[in-house]
């Protein structure tokens, strides 16, 4: 399975076979999995937005996985300043929480 326009994917998948699905959009990853038989890997949320009957998504234990955003470099709509406000204060959130954890504050 390839996921077109998703640079480095190809690659790991090995050689092509006469099986290959090229893949254009993540919403159809689960119907490559069932119509294939091979394997796809996905992000959790796909539990809830691509679900298919044939398809059974199993999480995967390890350290938490970073991810990043893009957008333009330029770009000022109100959303875009929304998500990136909210993707800069994650760390500040999950540094907060881990102090507070460990030094409760008795109430």
């Amino acid at each position: 399975m390839k996921l077109v326009g998703q640079p480095g994917l190809a690659d790991w998948g090995g050689a092509p076979t006469r099986r290959d699905v090229e893949v254009r959009s993540p919403a159809h990853v689960a119907t490559a999995v069932a119509t294939t038989g091979r394997i796809g890997f996905h992000g959790e949320p796909a539990t809830r937005f691509f679900p298919h009957p044939g398809v059974r998504y199993l999480p995967l234990e390890g350290p938490d996985p970073v991810v990043a955003i893009a957008s333009r470099r330029n770009d000022r709509r109100d959303t875009v300043a929304a998500f990136r406000a909210a993707t800069l204060a994650s760390p500040a959130a999950d540094s907060l929480a881990a102090a507070q954890a460990e030094d409760p504050v008795e109430s």
